[in-house]
């Protein structure tokens, strides 16, 4: 709990505060986090090509196979 608090705590002069509210918001960043990990997992993975900042393309990476779909 103190390496949560230390990571996600709201700073209050020399205090770090996790209250309720926090912790409810972090929680549902965490939960859509997880759905996107969860759909990621049933691609296989992806395949992200970018240069500097812009995005060039992405696909599918099937891990089983080894091989890009």
């Amino acid at each position: 709990m103190v390496n949560y608090a230390l990571e996600h705590g709201e700073i209050d002069g020399d205090k770090l505060i996790v209250n309720r509210k926090l912790i409810l918001r972090h929680r549902e960043e965490v939960l859509r986090e997880l759905a996107v990990m969860a759909k990621l997992l049933d691609k296989g993975g992806i395949v992200v090509v970018s240069e500097y900042e812009s995005l060039i393309t992405a696909y599918d990476f099937d891990s089983r196979k080894n091989k890009y779909s």
